[in-house]
């Protein structure tokens, strides 16, 4: 029987509560980027790229980056996606690194005018529908302030911290069984 790589109920459990008690979206993925669950107003409900006419393979790859720097950087990683919102992520790790992570974002972290202003208008020059769209799109966005996103960062990171502490448990608990068995097989033989 091949045991799972990491533990998918625990996990979603962790994003919803995580979503729920701050209000910001969360996204469960595989070390890929293919999700397995997403909860609030996750990059899966973002409209923003489309808005503009990008696909997600950017944000794919930004989180996937965000991943890779959460692991060298000791397990969260705060960062902005393609469109300048911003995100953080811990890994969930298994025996030979990340098999997964939970995303959070995206987010405005500045003034919701100053997102407009600076990302919208002079970094992505945007005018007529495709302004109307992006504006459109950025209305659902949550914002969040700079002073608590660290915090917030530090909160997912215990909290994925935990799932990966449970999961090294359980893999020493079906250890522990295992070797009973065996133990027993020996005694038997």
């Amino acid at each position: 029987m091949e045991q799972e790589l990491f533990d998918q109920t625990l996990a979603q459990e962790c994003a919803l509560a995580f979503s729920e008690s701050t209000g910001l979206g969360c996204a469960l993925s595989d070390s890929e980027g293919n999700v397995f669950a997403d909860y609030g107003y996750s990059c899966e409900k973002c409209r923003l790229c489309a808005a503009v006419g990008r696909n997600r393979d950017g944000c794919i790859r930004a989180h996937n980056y965000g991943m890779t720097e959460a692991q060298r950087f000791g397990g969260k990683y705060i960062y902005f996606c393609p469109m300048g919102l911003t995100c953080f992520v811990s890994p969930i790790l298994g025996e030979d690194g990340a098999r997964a992570k939970i995303t959070v974002g995206p987010f405005i972290m500045v003034d919701k005018q100053d997102y407009i202003d600076c990302e919208l208008l002079e970094n992505g020059k945007l005018d007529g529908a495709r302004l109307q769209a992006a504006l459109d799109a950025v209305e659902n966005v949550p914002i969040t302030p700079p002073q608590k996103v660290n915090h917030l960062a530090t909160l997912l990171f215990m909290a994925v911290g935990f799932m990966n502490n449970v999961s090294a448990e359980n893999q020493l608990l079906a250890n522990q069984c295992s070797d009973a068995i065996q133990g027993q097989v020996t005694a038997y033989i």
